[in-house]
């Protein structure tokens, strides 16, 4: 098939290491903020709270715990807890930088589809810790698309939809690295070829099965392998 016309990367756990320091973050501040007694365990449990974000994530909490929260007062508090943590930088994942710099070297149509928040995902990708002198932000430039707060966040198509408008190409031609059946059914959804990562999971062999059952084109155990299954891809 002819070279794909965009490559779409989620960032959290799938570009960058966040979930090992975002996610106990997060359940310090839902615990200390509103005294909802979530728990790490809640977002590595199967069909768990890995790769929900803005509503999706209070959605949860509120099934599993009855806690209803305001999202204009959730996020401007994460927001804030938030900061601290990601100045101090967190690690890209292993061989990530590398395939984006040939990506990038070879003059690819790249973007960023994530559900965190803009000013979020600017500090992640600002911050992240590589071992190459590779910048992410000079890789992606503008082209970092945010679905929460002003779309539908995955598993809404809504942030591939918007990516593939933005560079003027069909989804059909498009593909997306996901590392979540959330993320696997928005890119799914919006017509992208879907390649689950996992990487950066606990059990990855448990992960490659939940994000083949959500339908993933092809999984990939780290990102050496990315750019030979490009090549086969688009063979």
């Amino acid at each position: 098939m002819p070279a794909f016309s965009l490559l779409a990367f989620d960032m959290d756990d799938t570009l960058v290491d966040t979930f090992s320091t975002s996610v106990p973050n997060c359940v310090e501040m839902v615990q200390a903020e509103y005294g909802v007694p979530i728990q790490v365990d809640d977002w590595t449990k199967e069909n768990g709270y890995r790769g929900k974000a803005g509503q999706g994530l209070l959605d949860a909490i509120e099934a599993d715990y009855g806690a209803k929260l305001d999202l204009t007062d959730f996020l401007a508090r994460r927001k804030q807890w938030l900061h601290k943590q990601l100045i101090q930088g967190m690690p890209a994942a292993p061989g990530a930088p590398q395939a984006l710099a040939t990506l990038h070297a070879q003059g690819r149509n790249l973007c960023v589809c994530t559900n965190s928040v803009p000013e979020r995902a600017a500090l992640t990708l600002s911050n992240v810790v590589t071992e190459t002198s590779v910048h992410l932000p000079s890789i992606f430039r503008q082209h970092v698309y945010s679905a929460i707060p002003t779309m539908r966040g995955k598993p809404a198509p809504d942030v591939y939809l918007h990516a593939a408008q933005q560079f003027g190409v069909n989804p059909a031609t498009c593909l997306a690295v996901e590392d979540t059946p959330s993320g696997v059914q928005a890119g799914l959804a919006a017509g992208f070829t879907v390649v689950g990562y996992v990487g950066l999971h606990t059990h990855p062999e448990d992960a490659a099965s939940h994000l083949k059952a959500a339908g993933a084109h092809h999984v990939i155990p780290h990102w050496d392998a990315f750019l030979p299954l490009l090549t086969t891809l688009e063979a």
